[in-house]
C-alpha cells in the first residue's frame, strides 16, 4: 500500500505494474495560492473521463473535439483566474503556466496540420509581457517589429515617420506588408494549393522590392526585402540580432515569412535549426526545457520541465491526462520506467488528499491510477473527519469508490468522538450510519444506566421519537427508554402514576432497571398521599401488587435504606388495602 509522505519529501511509491518511482510531495502553499483554480479545473478533469467511460466506441472525431474542448475549458480558465488574482507573482506564474499550455495545445491537441498562424498568435501572448518598443534607427525598427510578427506596428511607425504617401519605397513596403499571406483575412479559407500560389506571387512582389535600386542601395531596406522573400539565412540572422539571440523569435520569424505552410512535423526542424545559429539558446529563452521540448515534440521532457522549471505539478499531471487520452506518446524516460502520466496524477493526487482544503478533489485523480490510486484515497481521508460535516463527505466519497466498509468505519468513528463530547444521541445515530445495531443499543443502554444511577439524563423526549425514527427496528430498550422519559417529563402526579402503572406492565424483562426506576416514581407519589393517589388514579389491586414485585425484585439497585424501604412498603400496602376496600 503507498503511503503519505510528509510535504516537501520524497517516497518511494509502487505502481500498479509493481515498479518503483521516487516521487516529490508538493510543497501545500503551492496549491493554496491556486486552490480556486484547482476547485473549477476538477469537474473538467471528471466530465473528460466520464465522456471516455461513457462510451467505449468513440469515433475520433468526437473524442478529438472532446479533448480540444476540455483543453480550451483550462486554458479559459487559468485566464479567469489571472484576472482576478491579487497577487503579481502568482498573476505572472499563472500567465506562464497558460502560455506553455496553449504551446501545447497549438502542438498536440489542435487537429490542423498548418500551425503557423497557431503559432504566431502563441507567441504574441507569450512575448507581451516582455514586449518594448525597439529602438534604432526607422527601418531598424520596422525590421525589428516584422520578425517579431508585428506588422501593425511596422506599419504604424512606416506611416507616422516615413510619409508613405510621398515616398514611394515605403508606399511598397506598406502595401506588401498589409498582403503578407499569413495574416491576410482572405488566405484563411483557401486550399493548401491556393495558398502556396499566392505565397509565391508575394515572394515574387518581395523580389521586385528588392530590385528596386533604392532598396539595394540601403543595408536595412535590404535585409527587410530578403526576409520579406522568405531567405532563411537571412531571416535567422536578422532575428538573432534584433532579439539578442532568442531563438523563439528565430521560428516565429521563419514560420511567418519562410514556411506559414509549415506542418507540426516540421517545427521540430525550424526548431533545431534556429537552436544552431543561436550560441547559448537556452540561456536566452524563459522556460526554455519546457517551450523546447514541446517544439520538439518530446512530451516527457517537456511534462518534467513543467514539472521542475515552474513547480507546477498539478499543471503538468493534467496536461499529461489530456495528451494521452489524445493518444500523443507517453514514452518513458530513459532513467524512470513507469508510466509517466501515472506518476504525474499520483504524485498531485497524493498532495490533493494531504491538504485541508482539497481533499474532496483528489479522488477524481487517484482512481485513474489504478490499485495504488484506491489504496491511497482511503486511509487518508480519515485524517480530514473532524466534524459532521467532513464526515459526511468522506462517506459520501466512500460509497462513490464503492467502499462500504470504509463508510461505516467513518460514521463509526463519528459515533466514538460523539461519545467523547457527551452527545449520545448523535453517537447513537452515527453508529446506526455505521451499521452497527450492536452499538448502538450499547450506547443506549449506558445512557439507562447513568440515567438510573445519577437520575440525570442527557437525551430528550424529542431526541429518544428523532432516535427511533432513525431506527428500522428499534430495540427494546431504546422503547422502554423513550417511554419512560415521557413518564418522569408528566408534571400532574396522578397522570404520571397512571402511566407508570402502565409502563411497569409492558412486559419487558431486558431492562429491569427501569422498571425500578419507575417503580420509585410511583411508589413515591402513592406514599406521599397516604394511599390518596392511588384511587384517585383508579388503579387496580394489580398494579399495586406490580409496584411492590419490582421493588423487592431489585431491593439491592434501589439505594433505599432499609428504613426507607420499610416505609415505601407499609406505603404501598396501606394504599393497595384501600384499593381492594374500595374494589368490594
Amino acid at each position: 500500500m503507498a503511503t503519505i509522505a510528509q510535504f516537501g519529501s520524497s517516497v518511494h511509491l509502487a505502481l500498479a505494474n509493481h515498479e518503483g518511482v521516487l516521487v516529490d510531495v508538493i510543497e501545500p502553499h503551492d496549491l493554496h495560492q491556486i486552490t480556486c483554480l484547482l476547485h473549477v479545473w476538477h469537474p473538467i478533469f471528471e466530465s473528460l473521463h466520464r465522456f471516455r467511460r461513457g462510451d467505449k466506441k468513440i469515433m475520433s472525431r468526437e473524442l478529438q473535439d472532446a479533448l480540444t474542448e476540455s483543453s480550451c475549458r483550462y486554458i479559459a480558465e487559468m485566464g479567469a483566474f489571472r484576472d482576478l488574482c491579487n497577487n503579481s507573482q502568482v498573476q505572472s506564474r499563472i500567465r506562464v503556466c497558460e502560455s506553455l499550455w496553449m504551446l501545447a495545445h497549438v502542438v498536440f491537441i489542435l487537429p490542423h496540420e498548418s500551425i503557423a498562424r497557431q503559432m504566431l498568435n502563441w507567441f504574441h501572448f507569450h512575448n507581451l509581457p516582455f514586449k518594448t518598443a525597439p529602438l534604432g534607427s526607422l527601418w531598424h525598427r520596422v525590421h525589428t517589429y516584422i520578425l517579431y510578427g508585428y506588422i501593425s506596428d511596422a506599419i504604424s511607425i512606416i506611416v507616422e515617420e516615413a510619409a508613405p504617401e510621398f515616398d514611394p519605397i515605403a508606399s511598397q513596403l506598406v502595401s506588401l506588408l498589409q498582403s503578407l499571406p499569413l495574416l491576410d483575412r482572405e488566405n484563411q479559407c483557401l486550399t493548401a494549393l491556393q495558398f502556396d500560389e499566392v505565397f509565391n506571387l508575394f515572394r515574387h512582389k518581395c523580389t521586385q522590392f528588392a530590385n528596386q535600386q533604392s532598396v539595394r542601395s540601403s543595408p536595412e531596406l535590404s535585409m527587410i526585402a530578403k526576409s520579406l522573400s522568405g531567405d532563411v539565412a537571412s531571416i535567422i540572422e536578422s532575428s538573432k540580432r534584433c532579439s539578442s539571440g532568442n531563438w523563439v523569435v528565430s521560428v516565429i520569424a521563419l514560420l511567418l515569412l519562410s514556411s506559414p505552410n509549415a506542418n507540426k512535423a516540421d517545427l521540430a526542424d525550424i526548431v533545431t535549426a534556429c537552436c544552431e545559429e543561436n550560441e547559448d539558446y537556452s540561456k536566452r529563452v524563459s522556460y526554455h526545457d519546457a517551450i523546447y521540448s514541446i517544439m520538439i515534440h518530446d512530451i516527457p521532457c517537456a511534462l518534467m520541465a513543467l514539472r521542475s522549471q515552474l513547480g507546477a505539478s498539478w499543471l503538468a499531471a493534467h496536461l499529461a491526462d489530456v495528451l494521452q487520452i489524445g493518444g500523443q506518446s507517453m514514452q518513458d524516460l530513459p532513467t524512470n520506467k513507469q508510466c509517466l502520466r501515472a506518476t504525474l496524477v499520483f504524485e498531485y493526487g497524493s498532495a490533493l488528499i494531504s491538504d485541508s482544503n482539497l481533499w474532496e478533489l483528489a479522488p477524481a485523480y487517484l482512481i485513474t491510477c489504478h490499485a495504488t490510486g484506491r489504496e491511497l484515497i482511503i486511509p487518508s481521508i480519515y485524517r480530514h473527519v473532524t466534524d459532521e460535516f467532513m464526515a459526511e463527505k468522506a462517506i459520501d466519497l466512500c460509497n462513490r469508490l464503492q467502499a462500504p466498509d470504509h463508510a461505516n468505519s467513518v460514521a463509526l468513528q463519528m459515533s466514538a468522538k460523539s461519545l467523547a463530547m457527551s452527545c449520545p444521541g448523535n453517537a447513537f445515530l452515527w453508529s446506526l450510519r455505521g451499521n452497527h445495531p450492536i452499538a448502538a443499543n450499547a450506547i443506549i443502554n449506558k445512557v439507562i444506566q447513568d440515567w438510573v444511577g445519577t437520575g440525570f439524563i442527557s437525551l430528550s423526549l424529542y431526541q429518544l421519537q428523532e432516535m427511533i425514527a432513525a431506527c428500522p427496528d428499534p430495540s427494546s430498550s431504546l422503547l422502554s427508554l423513550c417511554a419512560a422519559v415521557h413518564v418522569v417529563s408528566i408534571e400532574d402526579p396522578i397522570q404520571k402514576l397512571s402511566r407508570a402503572v402502565v409502563f411497569l406492565h409492558r412486559g419487558d424483562i431486558y431492562n429491569s432497571n427501569l422498571d425500578t426506576f419507575i417503580a420509585l416514581q410511583a411508589a413515591q407519589i402513592i406514599t406521599a398521599s397516604d394511599g390518596a393517589a392511588a384511587i384517585t388514579a383508579n388503579l387496580v389491586p394489580q398494579d399495586i401488587s406490580t409496584i411492590l414485585r419490582v421493588l423487592s425484585l431489585d431491593s439491592q439497585q434501589n439505594n433505599l435504606s432499609d428504613q426507607e424501604r420499610v416505609q415505601m412498603s407499609h406505603g404501598l400496602i396501606i394504599a393497595l388495602s384501600q384499593v381492594i376496600l374500595k374494589a368490594n
